[in-house]
């Protein structure tokens, strides 16, 4: 399911750049639709950094019990 989760994150971190992109060739550009494409772009990448850690200690935690 994490992966899955990783998997969707990157999905939309990808589609937030495409957007921040856009939004920054409009003229004139909105500065403040891009701060808030950038914000949530950065906590979509703190949510894929907490995942892949949470499969590394899942992983690790499946891996000694056997």
């Amino acid at each position: 399911m994490t992966q899955t989760t990783i998997a969707y994150l990157e999905r939309r971190y990808n589609a937030l750049e495409e957007e921040i992109s856009n939004a920054s060739h409009q003229s004139p550009p909105d500065d403040l639709a891009i701060a808030d494409l950038k914000c949530r772009k950065l906590v979509i990448a703190d949510e894929i950094i907490h995942n892949r850690r949470l499969v590394e200690r899942f992983g690790k935690l499946t891996g000694s019990a056997h």
